[in-house]
């Protein structure tokens, strides 16, 4: 390998990181957008004589930050963020799943929780037995609940021993 092809793998690895922190850059204040960094590996040269020569550097892929960010306020009520591990599943319109950290929910017309792309978020059906279910689009009810009346009622509280 001559000199100048082994510069040339370290000029296309550093164009390679610059992409990786520009991108970092311009996503900083996506909500649940994770950075990245450039990982890198020696290419094998070769020996002449008793001499090691390199054959340059490459990039080998891009490791992800997955340690937890701030959370912040949004004032949205169905806002939603994630403190340690995992991550949201959504179904596409296509039925495929897709995972995010970004939580900024609404409700769409079938009453179900749509995340940014409008795509459902799904989570476990809870049985009457309160063992979980299936996977599914999380559904909330549109209508009003019936009422119920209240069977017993408790109050607990001092009272001043001077008071009348």
């Amino acid at each position: 390998m001559s000199s100048f092809s082994i510069t040339e793998t370290g000029l296309s690895a550093v164009e390679t990181a610059l992409s990786t922190v520009s991108d970092n850059l311009a996503n900083a204040d996506t909500v649940g957008f994770k950075s990245q960094s450039a990982d890198f590996e020696t290419l094998l040269g070769q020996n002449i004589g008793d001499n090691a020569l390199g054959g340059g550097v490459a990039v080998s892929g891009a490791s992800t930050d997955f340690t937890e960010g701030t959370l912040n306020q949004t004032g949205q009520p169905l806002d939603m963020a994630i403190q340690g591990d995992g991550f949201f599943i959504y179904q596409t319109s296509a039925g495929q799943q897709v995972y995010s950290r970004n939580g900024q929910l609404t409700i769409g017309p079938k009453g179900t929780l749509l995340g940014p792309n409008g795509d459902e978020l799904l989570g476990y059906t809870v049985q009457s037995n309160g063992s979980l279910g299936t996977v599914g689009p999380i559904q909330i009810p549109q209508t009003l609940l019936a009422p119920a009346a209240s069977a017993t009622v408790s109050l607990a509280g001092n009272v001043k021993a001077s008071d009348t």
